[in-house]
């Protein structure tokens, strides 16, 4: 019995280690928060003209990377994996543009967001600061 509360209190306490809040982040300057139509490029443009570019962590090999993208395609986008990859494929299939750029690091993201004012993310919240504007934040569990 001692080991089997033992294993549970293990589990809970990677889960709990796991969960973490995260924030879809655009450049500071940008004044829209349509999250999901700027991700999809639903809306190719933001509301200045300048041209939505969407970033995304490449979660290939990376547990963690992979709860954060699916975490964020549920809670933010209404998506899962499955549908956010056919949304992608449809759009390529009809000779729109393909997916966001994959970055193999958050910092990355911030980096791109920080200095482009076309480009969306998402970042751990305890990441984002006075270079990015957070717009929504969803958590990881």
């Amino acid at each position: 019995m001692k080991k089997l509360i033992s294993i549970m209190t293990l589990f809970f306490l990677a889960g709990t280690a796991l969960s973490e809040e995260y924030a879809v982040v655009v450049h500071p300057s940008n004044a829209d928060a349509n999250v999901k139509d700027a991700f999809l490029l639903s809306a190719e443009t933001w509301s200045n003209g300048k041209k939505v570019e969407p970033y995304e962590i490449q979660e290939a090999g990376d547990l963690k990377k992979l709860l954060v993208k699916k975490a964020f395609l549920k809670e933010v986008l209404g998506m899962s994996i499955s549908d956010y990859n056919k949304h992608w494929a449809d759009r390529k299939a009809s000779g729109k543009t393909t997916k966001p750029a994959p970055t193999s690091e958050f910092s990355g993201i911030k980096r791109f967001v920080s200095k482009k004012e076309e480009a969306i993310g998402y970042i751990p919240k305890s990441d984002a600061d006075g270079s990015v504007k957070v717009v929504k934040t969803f958590n990881v569990n």
